[in-house]
């Protein structure tokens, strides 16, 4: 904000105040110099306060009456599926979305005897068939086998011609001849899971995703693409009821209600693979000193562990004094002791930090150092900060946008936004409320929110109106306080309102003074389209540029003149309220007063508005 002063008259001074730029949306302080905000569906461009982008419906999955959680699964074609959790009478069921809409149902295992036998080598990857229709029976990455009684199986890599083929991977099993060439569909699928818990976490290491659900009588899944298969359990190690999946490296990590966190080798069948041995591929479990991790997040630096306080940044090392995986896994140098997270689900990663959601706040933490910072314990929004429900939060990035996304529970439900632009340097946080979303996930880098009311995926900062079209309201308030001090007395004389608008729009001006929060002063204002100017200059503060028009439409915009002349105030709150399918941008706000510089003898006047 900027002060014109054009009169040097101490006893009544004529001050004319700018607001541009703006650097601050709800994350303002009331008392030092730049004011409070309320900033609903609001973000800063360039300075100025624009409406923020709307909503389009990505897919919806019939006969749901709402997600409980979604994930994004990568495929080894490069496409994605949505993965799904939704109720279902008692039980949750996991469905995948393809991109064209298409539902897969988890698939069981079935083998097909396919024409004649093959030869292979143990440790080999070459086969090479006798009678047999390789290039019409089988495909690339088919998944085959020798021996219906053995589980074990092989993907196709090439196909050369109907004798010759190779696997992705060399054979383990014995050298044979004359064995027969069996397809298998859905290799390990055990079809449809009947889910028993309400908590999932969920992660993808290569080409497979990993799903717990936090039960007792569940283990842990890996989904394919096209079906379910269990990590089998033994005596010495059950993996049984993980409350968090993570990925280190290729591992797969899994977190535990009542043990330390264990890590995969490098490749998962059964439960046996997360043991310790003489192998730097082998198993490990983590020297965590967090009592009870209960969520972790993969990044670049290592994995990033919390519990309820604290957090960790975990990597497991080779032991270079033998062949096995280092006991010590904790890496000293990354220090966070702040208040941790309830799940995975309030966790995530940005571009260069980890971002949390708990009871305090949102928490921006570097990855390596573990050094933190709240985004939201300063200006209005720490006031509504502590009025929602995080309990059921959930947080993501969005890498496209660059801001990070908070859904909370204002409501019955989780129904409110907390929007924070990281791409800027002073962090603005804006709200928007009244979703209906269950949860946050993030497909190709963009958030989405799952309908808690049915089968609704819609992708977030996508047009400028809502999913259906609808318009969306964008509310701007900004309440300065310190024109010349709270405490003088001063005269309102005149305020203008640049803003961007569509022709034949209309946007609302209110104005509040010493703290009430019912206006003194409202006003309608529209866009009305003028013919172009052509060899004319126009005062910029006399118009409102046409967004969108094929070409440059300047439409009128008059000052904003009070009818209440020489209003005496001591802080000033100005709202710009504008409810359309448009866009719409304030540039800036200009007020005329002058001051006498005298006290007010009013010293109980509250300094902050919508408190």
């Amino acid at each position: 904000m900027t002060y014109i002063k054009p009169s040097n008259n101490a006893r009544s001074q004529k001050i004319r105040k700018r607001y541009f730029p703006f650097n601050y949306l709800m994350n303002s302080k009331e008392l030092n110099g730049v004011g409070a905000n309320i900033a609903k569906n609001c973000e800063l461009r360039d300075g100025m306060v624009a409406k923020t982008k709307g909503e389009d419906l990505l897919l919806t999955l019939a006969g749901i009456s709402g997600y409980l959680y979604a994930f994004e699964y990568t495929k080894t074609d490069g496409t994605t599926q949505v993965i799904a959790i939704y109720k279902s009478g008692s039980i949750y069921l996991l469905r995948a979305i393809e991109e064209d809409g298409t539902v897969v149902v988890p698939g069981t295992e079935a083998t097909t005897t396919k024409t004649g036998t093959v030869s292979l080598t143990s440790g080999g990857s070459a086969v090479v068939g006798s009678g047999t229709l390789f290039t019409t029976e089988f495909s690339v990455g088919d998944s085959v086998r020798t021996d219906p009684s053995d589980a074990l199986y092989r993907k196709i890599l090439t196909i050369s011609d109907d004798t010759h083929l190779t696997f992705d991977t060399a054979w383990s099993g014995s050298t044979q001849a004359g064995a027969d060439i069996i397809l298998v569909t859905n290799p390990k699928g055990i079809g449809d899971v009947d889910f028993t818990s309400s908590l999932f976490d969920w992660d993808q290491v290569q080409s497979r995703g990993f799903i717990m659900n936090n039960s007792l009588s569940t283990p842990l899944y890996m989904w394919d693409g096209a079906s379910l298969a269990a990590v089998a359990s033994t005596s010495a190690i059950p993996i049984r009821s993980p409350i968090w999946a993570s990925s280190n490296g290729n591992r797969v990590s899994l977190g535990f209600l009542d043990k330390k966190p264990l890590a995969s080798g490098d490749e998962i069948e059964t439960s046996s693979s997360f043991s310790s041995g003489a192998s730097v591929h082998s198993g490990a479990e983590y020297s965590t000193g967090i009592p009870r991790s209960t969520g972790a997040i993969s990044t670049p630096s290592g994995m990033i562990m919390f519990g309820v306080m604290g957090g960790e940044r975990q990597n497991i090392r080779e032991n270079y004094s033998s062949n096995d995986v280092d006991s010590n896994t904790r890496s000293l140098s990354f220090g966070y002791n702040g208040k941790g997270v309830l799940n995975s689900q309030q966790i995530c990663l940005g571009d260069y930090y980890i971002y949390i959601i708990n009871d305090t706040g949102i928490i921006e933490i570097d990855q390596k150092s573990g050094r933190s910072r709240n985004l939201t314990e300063d200006g209005k929004i720490a006031e509504y900060f502590k009025k929602y429900d995080k309990t059921a939060a959930t947080i993501k990035y969005d890498a496209i946008e660059q801001k990070v996304v908070a859904l909370v529970e204002n409501g019955a439900r989780n129904d409110t936004l907390l929007i924070v632009d990281v791409s800027q340097r002073k962090k603005p946080v804006s709200i928007s409320d009244n979703h209906y979303y269950s949860s946050l996930l993030t497909i190709k880098g963009s958030v989405h929110g799952c309908s808690a009311i049915d089968g609704k995926i819609i992708k977030l900062f996508s047009g400028l109106a809502d999913w259906e079209g609808n318009s969306r309201a964008y509310k701007f308030i900004t309440e300065w306080n310190a024109f010349n001090g709270i405490q003088f007395k001063k005269t309102l004389k005149q305020i203008s309102i640049f803003a961007s608008v569509n022709p034949g729009k209309t946007f609302y001006v209110r104005l509040y003074k010493n703290g009430s929060t019912t206006h003194f002063y409202e006003e309608e204002l529209e866009a009305k389209v003028l013919p172009l100017l052509t060899g004319t200059s126009a005062p910029f503060s006399k118009y409102v540029l046409g967004i969108g028009a094929a070409d440059l439409v300047v439409t009128n915009k008059d000052d904003l003149n009070l009818f209440r002349k020489n209003e005496g105030f001591l802080s000033l709150a100005i709202e710009v309220f504008q409810d359309s399918a448009d866009d719409f941008v304030l540039q800036d706000i200009m007020v005329e007063y002058k001051t006498a510089n005298k006290l007010s003898k009013d010293l109980t006047m509250p300094t902050s508005l919508f408190s």
